[in-house]
């Protein structure tokens, strides 16, 4: 069930689906958002399909053809994510709109990702947008990847905007469409402080704001067919 309270004043939305029912830095295991969710006024932070801000461990669920809308911290699960890692997690079908910090899982997160996907769209139209997440600290994500296209003005990548913190990225993919005013890159926007290893891209799907293709600095390109056909990896 998702319940949505709106306050008497209409300063704020919350929305809540499971974890509505425990307290902070409990854990969500198997919850999905199958229904459309609208956030409905302009300026809302934390935004997520399932949950806006999280503490606790989020296991096997899914946001499932969920359009999720915020200004900044926006993600297709979670809006910011603390300290509770993210396992065997999906966003699919999902259409994420923001400002500045929007992933397609998580917008800003600080707690490791794993095994993870997101096939939805996503648009940050200030700035820092990830297939995964907007905006990477201090933690890992690893064993993830991205069909979705991604667009907005800069840092719009395929897995993250900004690593930052020693944060890291391994043995991701991106295959979507990646289109960005400035610093659009195929795995990772900007590292302010981390590393990347293993991580690839297909080369044939990253455009800057003048249709020129680019090359990702940090990750390995390669063709359409090996990255999708019979010579794929």
């Amino acid at each position: 069930m998702i319940r949505v309270i709106i306050s008497n004043d209409l300063k704020h939305i919350t929305i809540k689906g499971h974890a509505g029912y425990d307290e902070y830095g409990r854990d969500i295991v198997c919850a999905s958002v199958s229904s459309i969710v609208y956030t409905t006024i302009n300026g809302t932070e934390y935004v997520g399909g399932i949950v806006g801000e999280n503490g606790g461990d989020i296991v096997e669920s899914s946001s499932l053809k969920s359009d999720v809308t915020g200004t900044t911290y926006v993600g297709g699960i979670v809006g910011v994510n603390y300290d509770g890692s993210i396992v065997n997690t999906c966003c699919s079908s999902n259409t994420v709109i923001g400002e500045s910090v929007v992933g397609g899982v998580v917008g800003e997160n600080q707690a490791n990702i794993s095994s993870t996907f997101n096939s939805g769209n996503v648009t940050a139209t200030d700035g820092y947008a990830g297939g995964i997440a907007g905006r990477v600290t201090s933690c890992t994500i690893s064993d993830c990847y991205n069909t979705g296209d991604i667009s907005g003005s800069s840092k719009i990548c395929g897995i993250a905007g900004q690593l930052r913190r020693q944060a890291t990225i391994t043995n991701t993919y991106s295959i979507g469409n990646i289109t960005g005013d400035s610093d659009a890159n195929a795995i990772l926007g900007d590292l302010s402080n981390g590393t990347v290893t293993n991580s690839y891209y297909d080369r044939n799907k990253v455009f800057d704001a003048d249709g020129n293709k680019v090359t990702d600095q940090w990750a390995t390109g390669l063709r359409t067919t090996q990255m999708t056909g019979e010579d794929s990896l």
